[in-house]
């Protein structure tokens, strides 16, 4: 079996005057895991970039670890909590990070929660905040840093009473959902106004599905406003996110519309009637992982090729017309399922899973010339 490959696909693109050459540097593995899968994946940079905390989760437990991001060698994994989360959101906190997890109750009704953690610079745990219910079937987590604290948003998956739930100072709401409505996969972004929620309300109609792409402002006390809609999407697994980028507010959400039955995502400024614009297939079980620098925005999204699971890294400019072609992160014969983007001062990180019969957390570098 060929060992992970980098492929710059369309090395020579150009879009418009602009010309990219995204590179790889060599990939390290951060630990292996005896599950064929992971739970879920996230990763985040220090603010000098010197150091990245990569998080993951499978049946026995939630552990992290720091890379060191020029060498790319992992410290040793630590266990930060039982049971396996099924969303994971990370951000740093001064020298120190904030973890939040969905940890799903079991079958019986026993446990689970959507919780907050306190990290020390060296991924100690040193301090846990319970901050609501989440059900059987929960998954997705949101988490920024707001003016007046930290703001999280999770998925409550009871059956057949979904909900998204927004925790800020202490207490937690529900966003609001008519009857027949299922709120899910909630995402957080900041700009010059606060907080800002967004996520994808499902029902279905006589034709099939129909998912409204809502968005609400947070207040300051945690209150939301009065929801509007700044997309559609025709399948349940839209998964927006939401980012801030060059003062403007950006919505990433996936659809199904060029009838081979396999989703893309689409970019679009995050207001009613805006235009989206395809980017790229991404039809793994994750919405892209999306970061906003360098002038830029660029998205890790797992994605088939031919029947197998790859990291297609793309970036695109405030007009969400692509910069250059994509880069692949593929091995023959592997699938990979998991993957996340955080930012460099120069170039980007990115950590990602590989399944098989045992999985592996992994974790590159790539730069970008324009």
């Amino acid at each position: 079996m060929k060992r992970a490959i980098a492929l710059f696909a369309l090395a020579a693109c150009t879009t418009g005057p602009r010309r990219q050459k995204c590179r790889l540097a060599e990939e390290s593995v951060v630990a292996t895991s005896g599950d064929a899968r992971l739970g879920a994946l996230a990763m985040q940079t220090s603010r000098d970039g010197k150091n990245a905390l990569v998080a993951w989760s499978d049946r026995g437990g939630l552990r992290e670890a720091i890379v060191d991001v020029a060498s790319g060698r992992a410290g040793p994994a630590a266990l930060v909590l039982e049971g396996g989360a099924t969303a994971l959101a990370l951000a740093t906190d001064g020298a120190g990070w904030r973890l939040a997890a969905v940890l799903p109750e079991d079958e019986k009704g026993g446990g689970g929660g959507a919780v907050l953690l306190s990290l020390a610079p060296d991924g100690a745990l040193l301090a846990r905040e319970d901050l609501g219910s989440a059900g059987v079937q929960s998954g997705d987590v949101a988490l920024v840093r707001g003016p007046t604290g930290w703001v999280v948003a999770w998925h409550d998956g009871a059956p057949g009473e979904y909900a998204v739930r927004v925790w800020h100072a202490g207490t937690s709401i529900a966003v609001p959902a008519d009857p027949g409505h299922a709120p899910m996969s909630p995402s957080l972004a900041v700009d010059e106004n606060g907080v800002a929620i967004a996520w994808a309300d499902v029902t279905s109609t006589d034709v099939g599905l129909a998912t409204r792409i809502r968005l609400a402002r947070v207040s300051r006390e945690g209150t939301l406003s009065a929801p509007w809609d700044i997309g559609l999407a025709t399948i349940d697994g839209a998964d927006p996110v939401l980012v801030s980028e060059g003062g403007h507010l950006r919505v990433l959400y996936r659809d199904e519309e060029d009838g081979d039955g396999k989703s893309e995502y689409y970019v679009s400024d995050a207001r009613v009637g805006a235009t989206p614009l395809r980017v790229s297939r991404a039809n793994g079980r994750r919405s892209p992982s999306v970061v906003s620098c360098h002038h830029t925005l660029a998205a890790a999204a797992v994605r088939t090729y031919q029947g197998e699971l790859l990291v297609g890294f793309n970036r695109f400019d405030s007009l969400a017309q692509k910069r250059g072609g994509e880069l692949q992160i593929y091995s023959d014969g592997v699938h990979f399922g998991e993957a996340s983007l955080a930012c460099l001062p120069v170039g980007y990180a990115i950590a990602y899973a590989e399944e098989g019969e045992h999985s592996r957390v992994l974790f590159n570098r790539t730069a970008c010339s324009d």
